[in-house]
């Protein structure tokens, strides 16, 4: 078991101008967290209107944070769901 220690931010989901999930502005506010001092991310929790989204906008979010943030700074998916594909 990994042991988490440190601050975590609980990332918000970016959204654009037509209210789509915006996956350079979520990449964006993750590096921000790091540059910050955060020791790691929370993707996908109720701050981040998770239950809005659709699996696939989720999986791409995990990505697009955990590509920005690299292999380096640690990483929290929130993996409940009431929406379903």
């Amino acid at each position: 078991m990994v042991e988490l220690a440190g601050l975590f931010a609980a990332l918000p989901t970016a959204f654009d101008d037509a209210f789509a999930y915006d996956g350079k502005a979520q990449a964006a506010l993750a590096r921000h967290a790091v540059r910050l001092g955060m020791d790691g991310v929370f993707v996908g929790g109720s701050t981040a209107e998770v239950h809005s989204l659709t699996l696939d906008e989720r999986t791409q979010a995990l990505g697009d944070v955990a590509a920005a943030v690299g292999p380096d700074t640690r990483l929290i998916a929130h993996v409940a769901a009431m929406r379903l594909p």
